[in-house]
């Protein structure tokens, strides 16, 4: 079986949602994901679904998920920053 399978270390989608933009960074382990509002973009366009997961708050804000009886994770990491080189 081979297994090079090419990777990329950031993918950048562009207005995924009006104003905002979704990096995936692929090369950490967990992989991430992170949104990129322009300045004045509304945050609350933004959201995440995963058909077929349950979902419960972890102690510390983390949205765990289970999905096909497998445990998902989003840790406690979300942060809204306007992109200062977007401020021109």
């Amino acid at each position: 079986m081979d297994h090079n399978v090419g990777t990329f270390g950031k993918v950048n989608y562009q207005q995924i949602y009006p104003g905002i933009d979704l990096v995936y960074y692929g090369t950490q382990r967990p992989a991430r994901i992170r949104f990129h509002p322009d300045a004045g973009a509304d945050p609350k366009q933004i959201a995440l679904g995963i058909a077929g997961a349950s979902q419960l708050l972890g102690p510390d804000g983390s949205l765990l998920l289970t999905l096909d009886g497998a445990p998902l994770t989003f840790a406690n990491q979300w942060s809204i920053k306007p992109s200062l080189a977007r401020r021109k």
